[in-house]
């Protein structure tokens, strides 16, 4: 139990580890080839448990007609969004230092 605990410790600071840059040409078939879907089967604990336990259990207050599995894929997708913004102004980032550069 722990060990899961810090493993997802690592994960909250996932942007403060540098970025390993060498296989970018994989980003372009990731965009042009997405599944049609993903199948997900994990465990959450720990910090991450209460916090996804606290979102939920407000959002099935203010929206009861909604099921658990869809507001657990609503926080899911809200989440993935979030990381993707935050992509984003890392890649914009290597490309204005690598502007810079040349």
């Amino acid at each position: 139990m722990e060990k899961l605990e810090k493993e997802s410790t690592k994960l909250d600071d996932i942007f403060e580890i540098a970025p390993d840059l060498k296989n970018l040409d994989k980003i372009t078939d990731a965009i042009q080839n997405p599944p049609d879907y993903v199948d997900l089967s994990f465990r959450v604990s720990g910090k991450s448990a209460q916090r996804l336990n606290l979102a939920k259990s407000l959002l099935e207050i203010v929206y009861p007609s909604l099921s658990e599995e869809d507001l657990i894929k609503y926080l899911l997708r809200a989440g993935v969004e979030n990381e993707i913004k935050k992509l984003a102004l890392v890649w914009n980032k290597i490309n204005e230092e690598s502007d810079i550069i040349s």
